[in-house]
Order: structure tokens, then C-alpha cells, then sequence
């Protein structure tokens, strides 16, 4: 029961952890990078919290380092570059949504 509540609060704070580093302290492009790398896709139906959402969770999965999720991005360039430019664009218009940047 312990180690369940521990693990509780640990995963709290590192998801608050991540979304502190989301909300102000990455550029626009760092957090275009990091909702690349997410599984979601233009064609979902996408609020500016669903955006929010997904870069938390998943910069909370590169361990709260958007360099890491950037490391993802040049995999994703080099494994498919006919559709690199238009998902970074997807990326880069959806994160001046959900953050009004």
C-alpha cells in the first residue's frame, strides 16, 4: 500500500514536473518537437487541451527532455522525409493553438 502511494505522488510530480516545463519553459519549437513525436495526428479531433495533453505525457516519457524527444524527430526525418515538413508545420500551427503562442 506504500509503495503504491509513493509511486502515486511520484508519478503527480513528474507529470507536474513535465507540464511546468511544457507551459514555460520551452520555445515553440521545442514543444512542435516534442507533439511530433506524440501518436497524435492532424486528422484527430484535437482541442488546444488534447495538444496540451499529449506534449505532456509524452516529454514526461523522454524523461522531462525535449532533446530527447528531439532525437525521436531526426529518427522520424530520416526514416520518412516525404512527410517530415508537412507534420512539423501540423506540429508548429498546433502548438500556437493550444498555447496561444
Amino acid at each position: 500500500m506504500v509503495l503504491t502511494v509513493a509511486n502515486q505522488w511520484s508519478s503527480r510530480m513528474s507529470s507536474a514536473r513535465c507540464r511546468a516545463h511544457s507551459e514555460g519553459m520551452l520555445t515553440t519549437s521545442d514543444l512542435a518537437q516534442v507533439l511530433f513525436t506524440s501518436p497524435l495526428q492532424p486528422s484527430d479531433d484535437l482541442s488546444p487541451d488534447k495538444i496540451r495533453t499529449a506534449i505532456d505525457d509524452r516529454l514526461c516519457s523522454c524523461d522531462g527532455d525535449a532533446a530527447g524527444c528531439a532525437a525521436f524527430v531526426a529518427q522520424e526525418a530520416g526514416d520518412h522525409p516525404e512527410s517530415f515538413a508537412s507534420r512539423m508545420r501540423w506540429a508548429l500551427t498546433a502548438v500556437a493553438t493550444a498555447y496561444g503562442r
